[in-house]
């Protein structure tokens, strides 16, 4: 696992399994995600808890550099203002994660997935305390923000 990278992980209602999804900071610094009620940073074992981690992976053409994706995320987390208020269907942590990687928001999990197929896979990922990983198979714009 690298800086930007868009990780997720599983969880399941009485409709469907879905994922929650985040943005890889870096392992000094967390996981920047997105929820009803937060836009934060947190301790990538407190993001994943027990669920198995699974991470995005998008045809090379479709991403931002790995130093964007994690300074867009952190900036955005720093001013929520400039993300908007959480939106099950039109803005959620598949949104904000997106937009952090590829710079237009969009949710596979609520809207068209036939094209997200084609667009990204998740992959299940393993990773452990000493850094090692492995992983198995398995639009719109938004304001800018402020400068830091």
């Amino acid at each position: 696992m690298k800086t930007g990278d868009q990780i997720a992980v599983p969880f399941s209602t009485k409709m469907a399994k879905l994922y929650h999804f985040g943005i890889y900071i870096g392992p000094m610094e967390g996981v920047a995600h997105f929820g009803e009620n937060y836009l934060e940073i947190v301790d990538l074992f407190a993001f994943k808890g027990d669920s198995t981690l699974f991470r995005a992976v998008y045809q090379p053409d479709i991403c931002l550099a790995d130093e964007v994706v994690a300074t867009t995320a952190k900036n955005l987390v720093t001013n929520p203002e400039c993300w908007g208020p959480y939106h099950l269907i039109d803005n959620n942590c598949e949104h904000f994660a997106t937009y952090c990687k590829t710079g237009k928001a969009f949710s596979l999990q609520v809207k068209d997935k036939k094209m997200g197929e084609k667009m990204v896979k998740i992959v299940q990922f393993s990773y452990n305390s000493y850094g090692s990983s492995s992983k198995s198979s398995a639009s719109r714009s938004r304001g800018s923000f402020p400068s830091s």
